[in-house]
């Protein structure tokens, strides 16, 4: 595995065939949506696509 700053470079070049062999798709135009329900005062709840739950004050 090749690295570059950190960044896989064969993984990167995955990706790019991904997304340049279905610009509309999914790793081309990816969708983001969270939810965010304030509790009480500063605390907040946010929850992520894929199920990440992060507690905020």
């Amino acid at each position: 595995m090749k690295c570059v700053n950190g960044i896989d470079v064969d993984r990167l070049r995955k990706t790019r065939a991904l997304i340049e062999g279905d610009a509309n798709g999914a790793f081309g135009n990816p969708r983001y949506e969270s939810t965010v329900v304030w509790k009480n005062g500063y605390r907040t709840v946010s929850y992520a696509m894929d199920g990440q739950e992060v507690s905020g004050d």
